[in-house]
């Protein structure tokens, strides 16, 4: 399995790679942006969101049993890896302190994320990443209607997409796990 995660691994980040140099061909040179609360406070809740994605999607790259729930995982680290990198470049042009530590609640998650066992891990690890992309859609959907300056914009329209399939993939992947023999839970239902 982890040879799988490596190879898997690797295409992704060359995939990210080619993606993200149409991205880094826009200038960087240093230019007026107006920042607003509304703008620091959307920046500081998805950076929170994927470091929790990251760190939670590290944690599944060890602990995953399902085919399908490894792939979803390294795709989530891929892409909340990709919306940090452009995260950082809007933070340093605008200079917004970002929070160095996760939530209590973050935290928390990835605390019984890794008390669970073998057999419950792939489907709670699933249920706690399809609601937190939901809510990063939500956010970067609700910021749009903020009119966001072409930095943000740029960050929003890099971002959704990776955000709905990566959504796309944890639906996908929670459906395996209850079809599992031996292990079905309805589908989005907390599991205790």
């Amino acid at each position: 399995m982890k040879n799988y995660a490596l190879m898997l691994t690797g295409g992704l980040m060359i995939a990210a790679a080619v993606a993200g140099g149409a991205v880094a061909q826009e200038s960087d040179e240093p230019r007026e942006i107006k920042v607003t609360p509304a703008h620091k406070e959307f920046i500081q809740r998805i950076h929170e969101l994927d470091l929790s994605q990251i760190q939670l999607g590290r944690l599944a790259e060890q602990r995953v049993q399902k085919a399908s729930t490894l792939v979803m995982a390294v795709k989530i680290i891929q892409a909340h890896t990709s919306i940090e990198a452009l995260i950082g470049k809007l933070t340093a042009k605008e200079l917004i302190a970002l929070p160095a530590e996760l939530s209590t609640d973050h935290v928390t998650l990835a605390s019984k994320l890794n008390g669970a066992s073998e057999k419950e891990f792939d489907y709670n690890y699933i249920n706690a990443v399809i609601p937190e992309q939901q809510k990063t859609i939500e956010q970067c959907e609700a910021a749009l209607k903020n009119e966001p300056s072409q930095d943000y914009l740029t960050l929003i329209n890099a971002a959704l997409p990776l955000l709905r399939d990566n959504l796309k993939s944890a639906q996908d992947a929670l459906k395996t796990v209850n079809s599992a023999q031996g292990f079905k839970f309805p589908d989005n239902t907390p599991h205790p």
